[in-house]
């Protein structure tokens, strides 16, 4: 009787084993992890735009940029560029965006982007700007046109400064040269000058050569180039403060500092403005130039009259780099506050490079 028990419980061990074995996955299908995957990229990303403003560039001919502010959804949001196309008097802004990763602070991300619209050769008259749910306009007082296709240049035109009117991006001069005015457009973008900006003042010597429009009246010159020969004291600025601080290229974190040599003939301008009405360009205050910069970062000073200042406004300081063809290779793309709503005198600039 024990032997037929022993004989049952070894024959049901068995067959347990054999129906486990049976139930057991084989080496063929063991599974494998499956690889990493890197986090995911979703193209097109919804912008929020809050505002943009319009800057006419006191040149000829006319130079318009939108500088438009707004959010991005979130912490992945990418914004790569901004495209323009325009239909008729209708300028669209549309973003290139993309979210990359999975994990994603919810906050919103601020941006500002300034973004060049092509205005060469349109007619007088008002433009309108959108971008998303956002729009506004700009007018062009006259036909935008370059100078006279004839090709007719000015070489050392020599003359005195008799009137001077201060744009965004450069200013208008009247000039007499023995006894004939002329209209002369410098562009800050465009134009190279050998001297300060400052000294370009009423009663000051100048010398220009550029490209003529013998069309207009007085005849209107695009200055290429502009020599400062002299200046009378008796007109020129006399700030009393300055604003200072250092410019240098963004850095990936505020305790890295990014040397970069500059190229040979490099110019650095910097400037004063009055950012208040989002309506309006801004207004320039003040400006210097600093020729022949080698590198960055750099230390600068920026003369300003305090009597030309209102508590009541908002101002800022921006600067620019451009190559010995006049070409900008950098720029600053935030708000740097100075001198009112808590701001003072000292402002660090961060540049960016452009392509």
């Amino acid at each position: 009787m024990k032997h037929h028990t022993a004989k049952t419980a070894l024959l049901t061990i068995t067959l347990v084993m054999l129906v486990v074995a049976a139930c057991a996955p084989s080496s063929s299908d063991d599974v494998v992890p499956a690889p990493p995957t890197s986090a995911p990229v979703t193209e097109g990303v919804r912008v929020y735009v809050d505002a943009i403003d319009i800057l006419i560039m006191e040149s000829f001919p006319v130079q318009v940029a939108a500088i438009v502010r707004g959010n991005l959804p979130n912490g992945c949001s990418r914004l790569d560029g901004v495209s323009v196309t325009r239909t008729n008097d209708v300028f669209t802004l549309t973003f290139e965006t993309r979210s990359e990763g999975d994990v994603c602070t919810e906050a919103l991300v601020p941006f500002e982007e300034r973004v060049s619209l092509d205005v060469l050769g349109l007619e007088a008259g008002s433009y309108r700007v959108v971008a998303g749910d956002v729009e506004t306009t700009f007018t062009l007082d006259m036909d935008n046109s370059p100078a006279d296709a004839s090709g007719e240049t000015v070489q050392d035109l020599r003359g005195t400064v008799t009137s001077v009117e201060i744009g965004t991006d450069g200013i208008q001069v009247g000039l007499d040269s023995d006894g004939v005015s002329y209209s002369i457009t410098i562009s800050a973008l465009q134009a190279t000058v050998a001297g300060r900006w400052e000294d370009i003042v009423e009663g000051a010597e100048i010398q220009v050569s550029g490209p003529v429009d013998s069309g207009t009246e007085p005849t209107l010159v695009v200055a290429e180039t502009v020599t400062v020969l002299g200046s009378d004291p008796d007109h020129a600025l006399a700030p009393q403060d300055e604003i200072s601080g250092e410019i240098a290229v963004r850095a990936p974190s505020e305790s890295d500092v990014v040397t970069v040599a500059l190229p040979e003939g490099a110019t650095l301008t910097v400037r004063l403005q009055d950012i208040s009405r989002q309506d309006v360009a801004a207004e320039l205050l003040s400006e210097a130039v600093y020729d022949g910069v080698t590198q960055l970062p750099i230390a600068y000073e920026l003369p300003y009259d305090p009597d030309a200042i209102d508590d009541r406004m908002t101002y800022a300081v921006s600067a620019v780099i451009q190559d010995a063809d006049g070409r900008m290779i950098y720029r600053s793309d935030t708000v740097h506050s100075v001198l009112t709503r808590g701001s003072g005198t000292t402002a660090d600039i961060e540049l960016i490079p452009l392509p």
